[in-house]
């Protein structure tokens, strides 16, 4: 089967782009991939066109290819050259004479190894076959030779993130660069063709987290505010061949909560209270003082804490805190005489 890949450079975006071949043998895929249409023979070179047609300027791109048959392995027995002496060639192993049964065979008479079908690089990375030479007396002729084919790795297979969707926190008011998430996935490939490079695709103007090439997402935006907004959520793009547009890529999704700091002044309803209170009683709730903070409902950020700082010299008042509404109870608890 032949395969290539064209690469055009600084040509339009590659989403108006229309690629085509000058020869019907061969298609090319949205990535810019050749693939023979039909199972093909070269017996010499063989040269072609492929065209990229930009389909918003009309402009058009060209390639050429050629293509070189390549030489075929081959066993040969020095008792070929024996007068009266008729050698046959036989392999056996993995993708011979067992599963996959016939993949690669040998030419009796020539010793010429040929493969009958395709292969692929992760379930089968390399192939030991052993190579023997028999007369016509099927005696052997020569030690048996071990063939090792090792299969040659395209980048057929796309990232995979570990995960669908990572989730991760982090404190508002953090610091540029403070890091959040790291991001994992995974190719089956090998080489560059594994080599992932990992980004956030739709964030938005704002811009508040940015992710490295190795997948670590970060602040960029230093004055985050949870007041403001205590959740973010995005796509993330892991990209493999470096990040290059030709590579091969998979989504997944992040979610941010954006933890609360205490950066809030607490403030009361009201600056001044007015009221009266009947002599020789104690334990009575006098008044409730409302206090708004907007840290975090029920957290220690946002509950008040109270202290009578003047006046209260004979302790015959306290301040009792209610942690549902964040209210401040003056209670006597003395006896006013």
């Amino acid at each position: 089967m032949a395969r290539c890949k064209a690469q055009f450079h600084d040509c339009a975006s590659e989403n108006n782009v229309q690629f085509r071949t000058s020869d019907s043998r061969f298609e090319v895929d949205a990535a810019g991939v050749v693939h023979a249409s039909r199972t093909l023979t070269i017996g010499s070179k063989l040269k072609f066109s492929v065209l990229a047609d930009d389909l918003e300027t009309c402009e058009t791109w060209r390639v050429d290819i050629q293509l070189s048959p390549l030489k075929n392995t081959e066993i040969r027995s020095d008792a070929e050259d024996e007068p009266g002496v008729i050698i046959t060639y036989r392999i056996t192993g993995k993708g011979a004479t067992e599963p996959p049964i016939n993949l690669f065979i040998i030419d009796p008479q020539t010793g010429e190894l040929n493969i009958t079908g395709e292969v692929d690089r992760e379930v089968n990375a390399v192939f030991k076959l052993t190579g023997q030479a028999y007369d016509q007396n099927r005696k052997p002729r020569e030690k048996p030779i071990e063939l090792s084919v090792k299969v040659l790795d395209i980048n057929d297979n796309p990232p995979v993130f570990t995960k669908q969707v990572f989730q991760g926190s982090v404190e508002e008011q953090s610091p540029f660069g403070t890091s959040v998430l790291q991001l994992t996935a995974t190719d089956a490939d090998e080489g560059e063709n594994a080599m992932i490079h990992y980004r956030i695709i739709n964030q938005g103007s704002r811009a508040e987290f940015t992710a490295t090439a190795n997948g670590e997402v970060k602040v960029t935006k230093p004055n985050l505010d949870r007041e403001t907004q205590d959740f973010y959520s995005f796509i993330l793009e892991a990209r493999d061949l470096r990040g290059k547009s030709q590579g091969l890529s998979a989504t997944a999704t992040a979610q941010i909560k954006i933890l609360d700091v205490n950066d809030n002044i607490p403030t009361v309803k009201y600056f001044e209270y007015e009221l009266s209170v009947k002599e020789n009683v104690k334990n009575i709730q006098l008044i409730r003082i409302k206090v708004l903070d907007k840290d975090e409902e029920f957290s220690d950020n946002w509950l008040a804490h109270f202290d009578i700082i003047e006046g209260n010299e004979g302790e015959y008042f306290r301040i009792e805190v209610d942690n549902r509404t964040n209210e401040g109870i003056l209670i006597n608890q003395k006896v006013n005489l």
